[in-house]
């Protein structure tokens, strides 16, 4: 227990992106998961990520002056808001037309424990390297949502599978060692945003 005390209390750059492998591998060897179910999977840790960027925006607090600081806060809660929108609206009409299940719903309700589990790792991330270490004090609204960044890059990693490779190879869908190297790409682009983002954080 005090190792993964220890573990958690490390910058959120260190330990996110592994976290999220290792349950991603978790779906697909444990659970056999196949190639679009992870997508949704992947859908789903974004949207979280996305929640909890507009949190740490909310509650920064910079050299601002009160009024200016209002409007920007404002300004980038609209906007992440919309960006929100429009992520999970092309999530669900893109996956809904390569999905064998009937529901894109259906499928986010397949591994809810599994996000619930990264649900709580964000918990604990915004707390220990956000709210713990009183980083929200000097941190900028706007450096909060370099997320949506990481979001942007994901979301055309994710179409060059939904809209291209999976409809014109099936048989990837089933192919475990493709699943794997999706996982593995996806842990490589988490751990560059996460170390340029965070990686000023004690």
């Amino acid at each position: 227990m005090s190792f993964l005390t220890n573990f958690l209390k490390l910058n959120q750059a260190k330990w996110m992106p592994f976290m999220s492998m290792l349950v991603a591998l978790y779906c697909i060897l444990v659970l056999d998961y196949d190639f679009q179910q992870i997508i949704v999977f992947f859908v789903a840790e974004i949207f979280l990520v996305m929640v909890f960027a507009l949190i740490r925006m909310l509650w920064s607090y910079d050299d601002l002056p009160p009024i200016e600081r209002a409007i920007e806060k404002i300004i980038w809660l609209i906007l992440g808001i919309l960006g929100i929108v429009f992520f999970m609206t092309l999530s669900f009409f893109t996956l809904s037309k390569s999905l064998k299940q009937e529901s894109f719903v259906d499928e986010v309700a397949f591994f809810l424990p599994q996000v619930a589990f990264l649900f709580v790792g964000q918990i604990e991330a915004i707390y220990t390297n956000f709210f713990k270490n009183n980083h929200y004090k000097s941190a900028s609204p706007r450096n909060q949502m370099g997320s949506f960044f990481y979001v942007l890059t994901i979301i055309a990693f994710l179409q060059l599978f939904t809209i291209h490779l999976l409809p014109n190879y099936p048989f990837l869908n089933q192919a475990k060692m493709g699943v794997v190297a999706l996982i593995v790409v996806k842990f490589c682009i988490d751990y560059l945003f996460n170390f340029v983002q965070f990686r000023h954080i004690k």
